[in-house]
């Protein structure tokens, strides 16, 4: 029996594939991942953020990153400097110290390697629930607009994804 996908979270991977849409390598892995409905409970964070090194501001953005499981994924094109990669997962590896696997393209066996990415997912996600350590992937909660005045009065903007209706702008 195929689970529902609820419109939230559909909303929030078509968003998540948006990112990638033009890296083509990217986008038709990340999209056999989003389609498997064994994942489906996995919140992936394409282009996620991590912060390199405290003094240089420099930052990387993984291709894809699972919270849940604490888990960073790699999707080498076939022009990727594989010393510069090295370099740039080590510093990641230090800052978040996630489960880091890679996708070579010039490898080849695409789908090969795209399974045995997707069996460490499911055995990570597994090790992580059997360890009463899962977080649920949760529908975001509604939010006040004057709450978020509040919370963010020093901030230059603040930028809101997702549905916004009048009736709350009111009051």
């Amino acid at each position: 029996m195929i689970k529902e996908l609820p419109n939230w979270k559909y909303d929030y991977f078509i968003s998540q594939l948006h990112r990638t849409a033009y890296k083509k390598h990217e986008s038709f892995i990340i999209n056999s991942l989003l389609h498997d409905v064994r994942l489906i409970d996995l919140k992936p964070s394409t282009q996620h953020y991590v912060k390199r090194n405290d003094d240089s501001g420099q930052y990387a953005l993984l291709d894809l990153y699972y919270p849940q499981i604490n888990f960073a994924i790699e999707i080498d094109e076939p022009h990727h400097n594989e010393v510069q990669d090295s370099k740039r997962q080590a510093e990641v590896e230090k800052k978040i110290s996630a489960d880091f696997r890679r996708i070579v393209i010039k490898e080849g066996n695409i789908l090969q390697q795209v399974e045995a990415l997707k069996a460490a997912l499911l055995a990570k996600a597994d090790q992580i629930k059997s360890a009463s350590q899962w977080k649920e992937w949760e529908e975001p909660k509604n939010v006040d607009i004057h709450e978020l005045k509040g919370m963010f009065k020093h901030a230059l903007f603040v930028k809101i994804k997702g549905d916004i209706h009048p009736e709350h702008l009111m009051g």
